[in-house]
């Protein structure tokens, strides 16, 4: 049996992030970071992490500030539905934390990549702007502003050595004029994949079978 740890992580700003770690038997295979959109919670993800731990790779699954188990800070409990901008916005600490946390565990930092849905996916593009170490970003129905987490100066200044992957359903409309913005926009190694009536965000994953795989061979190729 394969190894899942559930951990509890501590942002700067003294939020308890909970999140799954897929562990693999050996400690030096590539790790996903993975960012979940709204409303949902690090479960949405439970079925693609697995299939991509039978390849070979680990993965870090977190519940966002908020969200599912990751409702305390300071001691006091917190609620996504309460939140300004601001404090959606304060994700990003969630995510700072999430891979300090991978570089503590002894992951080398260049085999991290990282997958997000719907704002998930716009935190997981600024955060392949941000590291110089993450070469590679799979997007779900991103958007060009989610509750003030935008990507298109982002988008802009993307360096050519890195990779994009965006998944967005026809449908999504906002999601897929965006998404079409975004691949339109960056310079890098990109590809876009544009399904009908799949849904938003992981629910693609599910609607749509092959996805899963697409997803394990673009990450087998770039990281």
């Amino acid at each position: 049996m394969y190894d899942i740890d559930t951990v509890k992580i501590v942002t700067e700003d003294g939020v308890e992030i909970i999140g799954d770690h897929y562990k693999t038997r050996e400690k030096d295979t590539p790790c996903i970071l993975m960012l979940h959109m709204m409303p949902s919670n690090r479960e949405s993800w439970k079925s693609l992490a697995i299939k991509l731990r039978e390849k070979g790779y680990q993965s870090l699954a977190i519940d966002l500030r908020g969200h599912g188990d990751s409702v305390i800070k300071n001691g006091a409990k917190i609620d996504y539905l309460k939140f300004n901008d601001q404090e959606q916005q304060e994700k990003r600490l969630d995510v700072e934390s999430s891979l300090l946390y991978l570089e503590k565990q002894g992951i080398d930092l260049e085999k991290i990549g990282i997958i997000g849905a719907s704002i998930g996916a716009n935190l997981a593009i600024e955060y392949l702007f941000k590291k110089i170490f993450i070469k590679t970003a799979i997007l779900l129905s991103p958007g060009l502003d989610y509750r003030g987490i935008k990507t298109i100066e982002i988008a802009k200044n993307i360096k050519p050595n890195k990779s994009i992957f965006i998944v967005v359903s026809e449908e999504d409309e906002y999601s897929f004029t965006s998404s079409e913005k975004l691949h339109n926009t960056v310079n890098c190694n990109k590809k876009i994949e544009i399904y009908r009536d799949a849904g938003h965000g992981t629910t693609m994953l599910f609607k749509e079978k092959e996805l899963n795989e697409n997803i394990i061979d673009w990450f087998k190729t770039r990281i």
